[in-house]
């Protein structure tokens, strides 16, 4: 047999192969589109036939498939909108029997008591000021979850700085604590959701602030570098436990080592995490290698504009 004989029989076999592949992937297309449709979170195409019974049976399954997924992800986000709801609603509920237990106990501080009853209605009013502290982070939470509520503001870099400095230095007052702070200087001006960001740092001032005992030192660093506004917090405490690094940030999560000793919510950390998120950022959870106590990093973005 010649060289061209196996030539021509082997093109024979070859260009036909090539053709039917081809034909098969232009077929095939209808299938992998609607797979990349669901990958990419759209259940909304519209399927369109391969012309192969085979290839349109698996077709009429993914469609089944993504059915069945918007159900569920419909379902899955009505439920969160009402237990979001129904939380808010608990959240402001609370607030008006609170203040009437907290002003009772403050009229009944100002009457004639025994050195018993004085004692009980410190703790009244401690117990109610923790609840309230509570209530305004759930608040703060729910508020972080509708985003038609933001309003962004242009602010310069710098003002925004000595805001947090100023209410900084005023929490920790109360507690004979001092602010070392560190920030860079800038004329720079950004477009930030000023609000919630600035909720979400004093948050995690609040939580150094809690974990820090009387006459500590809590060290906040801040600055902004190509969009990013960077606070980092350390106090002086005895730094996050094992299951704090680890689920500190989480709605709820309870820990015990507050300045008082006392049993504490993470909510303050959950809501710093949930708008740092929102807004491009992140919250970072360690222990401090200078001072041995916690360590928060939270960022965001923004967008600059010129000074």
């Amino acid at each position: 047999m010649s060289i061209m004989s196996v030539i021509g029989a082997v093109a024979i076999i070859i260009i036909p192969s090539i053709r039917f592949g081809k034909r098969i992937k232009k077929q095939m297309q209808p299938v992998l589109d609607a797979i990349g449709q669901i990958k990419d979170q759209n259940l909304e195409y519209e399927t369109s036939c391969s012309g192969i019974k085979e290839f349109d049976d698996c077709l009429s399954a993914i469609d089944d498939m993504r059915d069945a997924l918007r159900e569920s992800l419909e379902k899955q986000w009505k439920t969160e909108q009402e237990k979001k709801q129904q939380m808010s609603a608990l959240a402001h509920d609370i607030k008006t029997p609170l203040t009437i237990v907290r002003g009772n106990a403050e009229l009944l501080s100002e009457t004639e008591l025994t050195t018993e009853q004085k004692n009980n209605i410190t703790y009244v009013l401690n117990g109610t000021t923790q609840i309230q502290s509570y209530v305004k982070q759930l608040i703060d939470v729910t508020k972080s979850w509708n985003c038609s509520d933001v309003t962004y503001t242009t602010v310069r870099l710098e003002d925004f700085f000595a805001d947090i400095k100023e209410q900084a230095l005023g929490m920790v007052e109360i507690y004979h604590q001092k602010i070392d702070w560190k920030a860079g200087q800038s004329d720079k001006k950004v477009t930030i959701a000023y609000d919630p960001m600035f909720r979400a740092v004093m948050n995690v001032i609040q939580n150094a602030v809690e974990h820090t005992k009387e006459n500590g030192i809590i060290y906040i660093d801040a600055k902004e570098q190509d969009g990013r506004l960077t606070f980092i917090v350390e106090d002086s405490g005895s730094g996050f436990t094992k299951e704090a690094l680890l689920h500190g940030t989480e709605q709820f999560f309870m820990d015990d080592t507050s300045r008082n000793g006392e049993a504490h919510y993470g909510m303050g950390l959950f809501f710093a995490k949930t708008v740092a998120e929102k807004y491009g950022g992140g919250i970072k959870l360690s222990n401090s290698e200078n001072t041995g106590g916690a360590r928060v990093e939270i960022f965001f973005l923004s967008s600059q504009e010129t000074s």
